[in-house]
């Protein structure tokens, strides 16, 4: 079977150990030098690569960088976990990158936060590449394979360029190829396997689909299964299924528990916000998802070959990935195999299916990147592996004619080398064509792209007092939160789970924005930063009485590239949420009138500011049987109340019985209007422009919320056109508590 260690060959190899000769030594140590040579050469490539973007710009090229930035000097500072210094926050999905980041920062004074990230990175790529050529090695025993995966790897363009970028993806790379490595030697004692995979599910929560995954398969093997030796039943398989679960909790649990305490969540704030933001995936049936699931794998796949320019040597390596698992399937049929390694095949088979999770259990949206590529980019890795389990498959088929052994290694080397070099010759030659581009991209997105959020951070840092609150929009929470020196909330929820009431039901656009104003008010945050262009939830397009454009940052090169300029320019907003309303007040500048007459829909001067009687009214005109509103955009003040008297101004004649008026008030929230306040009353028993009834109503039930109030009247038709006055003396808005804005 492709991938089956040589371990009857190693035994005879150790056991014959004793009885070489001086001379056979001294060539395996000849061997082994020449193997470590060739392992060491990919090592170097990766490390010139990383040193060129290293030193073609200091900075980190994707805003989520930043956002580990903070918690890396956070963490090195003493501070915990934390965005906020001292805040407890899980903002980073990689528990076990902020750690190593923060540890390698904090024993490093001679780097900063930045270079020690880089480094991690780099390390977590150049450790990579070891890896695989022993993890090939070690299963194949060809050293032209293993050597051609290293050199493969190392010229990833994907892996390049997350190396430097300050991301955990790279080292969760590293991680899941450690975690597969153990799993397939048999000989590993449970114990480590689990703790391997623990650390994987520490590097993202992705890898609880590996320590799942394995154990179903490890104990629904004797189903699907014949287990070699014989070995029928279940006690040895739960004693190993016990200690690898043991191991597992060990390295896992502390971590949850530390999770749950502080957010109430069992996952990292950034799944619940990315799943959660602008996004409507939540409320899809489970069927539906499911599907999606599957019609994303085309969308995962295309996202990780189409990034690199040597899209047809992918394509082979998957197609020889496929061949590796009908190869595996044939042997499962065929032959008895150790369920440990039935467990450990399937489940690396199974990670091929990645997208298909991210479709049906973390469908997100476009905000952050949609279906970005580093989420899949692992699949990478495993083309390279399972690719060469296959060609070694089909290779020693080919040679099995061959007696001697010596010879049997060098035709299977050669004919893997025949192989490789082209293919390795084609990924080389385009990725030294590509690397000063690649550069300059690398250039652009660290000074330019994230320069405009610099800009912003120091303004924001500038020009705002200490104690100045944000919530950081479209413009990311990353370079503005770690550089501008105040404390940040994030509009996505990467931080802050009290956002996540809020983020919900985004079929319009203009709800949400007016959700964030509520979240501001209820968390006292005072300013609001957004991108300019494409971004129609924010105050630019929906501008209210409770943000004022504060501040603007701008790139003119950016605002004049049509591909870039949705970035190029930032506002910043200040926000202000009064808990005091005087509608009597406002109503000159925020009220809007509103005419449900449709033969006479002029209603210029039907809505005044005057006085009765030295009393501050607000009227409607309700000549012609006008039905009129005054309508106020507002956030309701803490545990509101509103307060008012009732007076009409109406003709001094003889009125009738079936001559009335009436008074509505509503509240409209999301097109849904609530009626707080209705009564009709007779005009013959009403006085002119004296209070004639006092109303006291309480609206707390709308605390905090963003709603339309409305002030209504109307009248029954009257015999006269003259003026016919609904108004309301001194009618005021303001918190039950007395709360100060």
């Amino acid at each position: 079977m492709t991938g089956e260690p040589l371990e009857s060959n190693a035994l005879n190899q150790s056991q014959s150990d004793s009885a070489q000769s001086p001379r056979r030594l001294g060539r395996r140590a000849i061997q082994t030098g020449l193997r470590r040579g060739l392992f060491a050469a990919p090592v170097l490539l990766a490390l010139y690569f990383e040193w060129r973007f290293y030193s073609k710009a200091h900075g980190l090229p994707l805003d989520d960088g930043y956002i580990y930035l903070q918690y890396v000097k956070n963490l090195a500072a003493g501070q915990g976990l934390s965005f906020n210094p001292g805040e407890i926050s899980f903002g980073v999905t990689s528990f076990l990158y902020a750690v190593l980041c923060g540890f390698l920062h904090s024993v490093t004074p001679f780097w900063d936060a930045i270079t020690a990230m880089q480094v991690a990175g780099a390390g977590a790529h150049l450790a990579l590449v070891i890896l695989i050529q022993c993890v090939v090695y070690a299963e194949t025993r060809n050293l032209t394979l293993a050597s051609f995966c290293g050199w493969g790897v190392a010229a990833c363009r994907a892996f390049y360029f997350t190396g430097p970028a300050g991301l955990e993806t790279t080292l969760f790379h590293f991680m899941t190829l450690a975690s597969f490595g153990g799993l397939l030697m048999t000989r590993l004692h449970p114990a480590w396997r689990g703790l391997l995979c623990g650390l994987l599910y520490l590097t993202r929560p992705e890898g609880l689909l590996v320590a799942c995954g394995y154990l179903f398969f490890l104990l629904t093997s004797p189903f699907i299964i014949r287990p070699a030796g014989g070995e029928r039943g279940w006690k040895p398989l739960l004693i190993h299924a016990a200690y690898f679960v043991a191991a597992f909790l060990m390295v896992v649990l502390p971590y949850e528990l530390y999770v749950y305490y502080h957010s109430g969540l069992w996952l990292p704030t950034t799944f619940y916000g990315k799943l959660l933001s602008h996004n409507d995936f939540t409320g899809w049936p489970i069927g539906k998802k499911i599907r999606e699931g599957f019609f994303s794998m085309t969308k995962g796949y295309e996202a990780v070959i189409y990034q690199d320019p040597t899209q047809a040597s992918y394509c082979i390596l998957l197609a020889l990935s496929v061949f590796s698992l009908l190869l595996f399937c044939f042997r499962c049929g065929s032959s008895a195999i150790d369920p440990r390694r039935f467990a450990a095949r399937t489940v690396m088979f199974s990670f091929f299916l990645l997208p298909v999770m991210y479709g049906a259990a973390f469908h997100t949206s476009a905000q952050f990147g949609g279906y970005a590529a580093r989420y899949v980019q692992v699949l990478i890795v495993l083309f390279f592996v399972e690719g060469a389990f296959a060609l070694s498959a089909l290779i020693d088929w080919a040679a099995r004619w061959i007696a001697t052994p010596s010879r049997r290694c060098w035709a299977r080397n050669l004919a893997a080398l025949a192989f490789a070099a082209p293919m390795l010759y084609v990924i080389m030659t385009t990725v030294f064509e590509r690397l000063p581009y690649d550069l300059d991209y690398h250039h652009f997105n660290v000074v330019e792209r994230q320069g405009v959020r610099m800009q912003a951070a120091r303004w924001l840092r500038e020009n705002t007092p200490e104690s100045a609150r944000l919530l950081l929009g479209s413009t990311g929470l990353g370079v503005i939160g770690a550089y501008s020196e105040r404390y940040c909330k994030d509009e996505g929820g990467l931080i802050n789970p009290d956002i996540f009431p809020y983020l919900q039901n985004f079929s319009d656009f203009a709800p949400h924005w007016f959700n964030m104003m509520e979240y501001m008010k209820a968390e006292r945050l005072t300013y609001y930063t957004t991108y300019v262009k494409n971004m129609i939830h924010n105050p630019i397009t929906h501008p209210t009485r409770f943000t004022t454009l504060a501040g603007r940052v701008f790139d003119q090169k950016l605002l004049d590239d049509p591909v870039n300029d949705e970035v190029g320019e930032i506002r910043i907003f200040r926000f202000e949420a009064p808990e005091l309303y005087d509608l009597w007040d406002d109503t000159a500048h925020y009220m809007r009138a509103l005419d449900r007459n449709p033969e006479a829909p002029v209603i210029e001067g039907r809505i005044v500011q005057t006085e009765w009687n030295g009393r501050r009214v607000v009227a409607l005109s309700g000549r012609e049987a006008h039905y009129l509103e005054a309508q106020y955009d507002l956030i309701m003040p803490t545990n509101a109340r509103l307060s008012a008297s009732l007076a009409i101004d109406v003709p001094e004649r003889d009125y009738g019985a079936g001559e009335w008026v009436r008074f509505n008030m509503y509240v409209d929230r999301h097109n849904q209007r609530e009626v707080v306040f209705s009564e009709t009353f007779d005009v013959r028993d009403l006085p002119r422009r004296e209070p004639f009834k006092r109303v006291e109503l309480d609206l707390s039930r709308y605390s905090g919320q963003y709603v339309t109030f409305c002030l209504a009247a109307g009248t029954a038709l009257m015999p006269e056109p003259g003026p016919y006055w609904m108004g309301w003396i001194d009618p005021r808005l303001d918190s039950a508590d007395d709360v100060q804005p």
